[in-house]
């Protein structure tokens, strides 16, 4: 099955009550009839009995007579993740390989049909291209990758986005060890790090063993205008030679200039020496934007600018090394955090202009955290709230309890009976909360009112807080920064 009739059966699937004609399917995905047809009496020898039935005049549905929706859905779903996996292993396959892969090697590696392989050979090709990599099938050679070294690497650190399952590429990379060197390895380097005083987090200590794989399998990257600390390049000899020593690995002193440039990316403090003040004004610049476009006060957070330029001492490193930063929350924050993310995008290409300075998505990502850091900052005033009940003091309190367990920022101000809402002065309150409707326009325009039962339901619950989250402006909760790790990929040399 390819990628075009996981298409056709969510067609169906989503209309599963009408049916569709070969010209109504063929003009949806731009294919022909003839091709359609062929796709579904190929789908149907995938089920032991035909899954889309045919009726002369009316055209294609699915056969609801001898499989349940839910049955179909399992199945479709089950492929899909089966498809995305294999997508991401041929994608890794083909760029740790320096030389080409033959077509028949590949079909027989991952025990998928000639088509099946074209198809997904395809889809790899189109998305190598958003990194600037090419992907050719060579006749009597194979297929091969051609692409600046960078950025196949950061290809291969972003081969995640070729599945929507929550699986890793990271997993994938430490799998292309055995696990009883991978185990070595770790403790290798972690003993390494704390006879140098320093404290590295198993997360850390992933991510340095994944950047040694890439190293270790690639090998194709220049270094010479890479910055080489004399202190980290001391801990990465150190941690290679035990390796060598211990495993019988053959890495070399190219390898472990290269090692030594994460760990210093990782544990060392970067001086900006004269790009300080340039680095400090566009910070500046980057504030004073975000604030006049969002309306939230960054430009009195002493706090964020201090975390962004740490950040950005780090970041501006990578820059004018042309090294490319995997941040595996990426998408997360984008899918989270639009208003913010889209917000410091513009702006961030706005200053490109004038600043020479090119931030890719991961790093505005980053960046975007600690926006949101920001928000969450500016938003801990309390939201103060006002019981209105028609009952007795049993259901006020009932209801003062039940809303205060909502959001640490509630402040239940007063719990007054219904009837003296009119003359109540609702200065400074942001949320009236009744039991009944109130009538009439005698209420302050600004103040939010919200009607709940008595017992407070959860669906109560859920509309209070849609009150909550349009006081603080939509914004979304921050997510905690310090389980962010970044990857690092870098070079400047040609492949082919």
């Amino acid at each position: 099955m390819i990628e075009r009739h996981i298409k056709i059966m969510r067609l169906f699937i989503q209309e599963s009550e009408n049916y569709k004609s070969a010209d109504d399917i063929a003009a949806i995905l731009s294919v022909s009839n003839r091709t359609v047809r062929s796709d579904i009496k190929y789908i149907n020898t995938l089920f032991s009995d035909p899954v889309i039935t045919s009726v002369k005049g009316r055209g294609f549905r699915l056969n609801l007579e001898q499989y349940h929706i839910e049955t179909i859905e399992h199945y479709i779903n089950d492929y899909a993740n089966k498809d995305s996996e294999i997508l991401m292993n041929l994608g890794y396959r083909l760029l740790m390989q320096h030389d080409p892969t033959t077509t028949e090697r590949l079909i027989a590696d991952l025990k998928i049909t000639k088509n099946e392989f074209l198809d997904y050979l395809q889809r790899f090709a189109n998305w190598c291209q958003s990194f600037d990599v090419l992907v050719e099938s060579v006749r009597n050679k194979g297929v091969c990758i051609k692409g600046n070294e960078m950025n196949i690497r950061n290809a291969i650190l972003h081969l995640s986005q070729l599945t929507s399952k929550n699986k890793s590429i990271e997993d994938i990379i430490l799998a292309d060890i055995p696990k009883v060197h991978l185990e070595q390895i770790t403790q290798i380097i972690k003993r390494v790090l704390i006879y140098n005083h320093i404290q590295a987090t198993q997360i850390q200590l992933k991510q340095l063993i994944i950047h040694l794989i890439i190293i270790y399998k690639r090998q194709n990257i220049s270094y010479k205008a890479w910055d080489i600390k004399p202190k980290s390049f001391e801990i990465a000899n150190q941690c290679i030679t035990e390796i060598n020593n211990r495993l019988g690995y053959d890495l070399n002193r190219e390898t472990t200039k290269l090692f030594s440039f994460f760990i210093s990316d990782y544990f060392e403090q970067h001086d900006l020496g004269f790009e300080q003040l340039f680095v400090k004004s566009y910070i500046e610049r980057l504030i004073v934007q975000m604030e006049q476009n969002i309306g939230v006060g960054f430009t009195q957070d002493s706090v964020l600018r201090d975390n962004i330029f740490s950040h950005f001492s780090r970041t501006y490193h990578r820059i004018i090394k042309n090294v490319y930063i995997n941040n595996p929350l990426t998408q997360d924050i984008k899918k989270n955090y639009p208003f913010i993310f889209d917000a410091l995008y513009d702006i961030v290409k706005e200053l490109e202009v004038d600043a020479d300075i090119h931030l890719v998505e991961d790093e505005i990502a980053f960046l975007a955290l600690h926006f949101q850091s920001s928000v969450e900052r500016n938003e801990q005033e309390k939201i103060k709230i006002v019981i209105a009940c028609y009952y007795g003091l049993g259901i006020s309190s009932l209801l003062e309890a039940k809303i205060l367990k909502l959001d640490e920022r509630i402040e239940v101000i007063d719990t007054v009976q219904l009837d003296s809402v009119y003359d109540y002065h609702f200065e400074g309150i942001d949320v009236l909360v009744t039991t009944h409707e109130i009538e009439g326009n005698h209420l302050p325009k600004r103040l939010s009112q919200v009607t709940v039962s008595p017992l407070f339901s959860n669906e109560d619950a859920e509309k209070v807080k849609v009150i909550i989250n349009q006081i603080n402006n939509n914004v979304i909760n921050q997510a905690d920064l310090s389980s962010v790790q970044v990857d690092v990929v870098g070079g400047d040399d040609e492949v082919y």
